[in-house]
């Protein structure tokens, strides 16, 4: 059976560094066979990005300096897409850091929709 290729795309910034472990975690127990992981962060400074190319994960930087928020997080988006385009992925799973599904199946479950676009919903807890 041939799996579509699906890239796993991650906007972050250093303030996520809480989660980091739990959201490798999660990505690494997803029964999917056929998946990628690009991450692009935008710290407000460099350390980060240096740690995560340290790593085995795939990344791009974007400097915020001076920027406006909606500005950072448009040049990201792009980034992340452009790396899905000339990576051979059929499809695209944006993925924050800091959402936790837990389940492995997820996406399997998402194709399962058959549709160009699908989406989860997912409780927000405080605490």
């Amino acid at each position: 059976m041939k799996f579509p290729k699906i890239v796993i795309c991650t906007p972050t910034y250093s303030g996520k560094n809480y989660c980091w472990d739990k959201f490798i975690e999660q990505y690494n127990n997803l029964s999917y066979p056929n998946k990628d992981l690009f991450v692009v962060d935008n710290s407000p400074d460099k350390a980060n990005y240096n740690k995560l190319k340290r790593s085995w994960v795939r990344c791009k930087y974007v400097n915020p300096k001076g920027k406006p928020v909606k500005q950072v997080l448009a040049e990201s988006h792009e980034l992340l897409r452009q790396y899905c385009a000339s990576n051979g992925a059929d499809f695209m799973l944006h993925w924050e850091s800091d959402v936790f599904n837990g389940d492995p199946d997820i996406v399997q479950k998402l194709l399962m929709a058959k549709k160009a676009v699908v989406g989860v919903v997912y409780p927000i807890r405080t605490g």
